[in-house]
């Protein structure tokens, strides 16, 4: 989906009225996808919701801040769901791949209510050279804390170095991930990739679920 297509999808804010620092957040993106995110200002921002800067900068340390002041939250998804999926079930050659399907079906599962908005704002941040740099930091860190949530419940080291190529490298590589089917999540996983771990992608994964662990 391309920007021009998102906009589409977004909400109306002049029609939505959730607390004020989500209608800057859609206001902002709506502004983002229709003028660009170089040109957009806090001024234009304000001036859609009806409120000051000082009520934007409550909110929001700049208008870049729009686009990542939920990545903690984010976060705790993804680290969650790993380490509630490892804790359910036995351990497998498979367990570090079903951790990150498990992790990623949480965060696209977190998307549902506002799925429009989380597109788009997904977009903005992927055709924008400038925030691709915070982007990477982000996806990054997040593969790491996968990483030790993962080890720390007993997983091999070898194993959960899936984490860290799923949130690691190219920036385009977790949306899509995100909404992707079992079978075409543990495809993009197992591909012949020059920055996927090993040869031919990861490890030798197969469709099977890892068994649950024994109560």
């Amino acid at each position: 989906m391309s920007v021009t297509d998102a906009r589409r999808t977004l909400p109306d804010v002049g029609r939505w009225q959730p607390d004020t620092a989500d209608r800057l957040r859609l206001a902002a993106l709506e502004l983002f996808v229709e003028q660009g995110y170089e040109t957009t200002t806090v001024d234009h921002i304000v001036a859609r919701v009806g409120v000051t800067q000082r009520t934007f900068f409550r909110h929001f340390a700049d208008k870049e801040e729009v686009l990542f002041d939920e990545d903690a939250s984010m976060q705790k998804i993804l680290v969650d769901a790993a380490g509630a999926y490892v804790r359910q079930h036995e351990p497998c050659p498979d367990i570090g791949l079903g951790a990150a399907r498990a992790a990623t079906a949480a965060l696209a599962r977190s998307f549902d209510k506002e799925r429009a908005r989380h597109r788009a704002r997904w977009q903005v941040l992927f055709h924008v050279s400038s925030l691709q740099g915070r982007q990477l930091v982000k996806q990054q860190r997040w593969g790491t804390e996968l990483r030790a949530v993962l080890v720390d419940n007993g997983v091999p080291p070898t194993d959960a170095s899936v984490a860290e190529w799923l949130t690691g490298g190219r920036p385009k590589r977790l949306f899509p991930l995100l909404t992707a089917s079992n079978a075409r999540f543990d495809a993009v996983l197992r591909r012949s990739d020059p920055d996927t771990p090993g040869t031919g992608g990861i490890g030798t994964a197969t469709e099977r679920p890892s068994p649950a662990r024994s109560t």
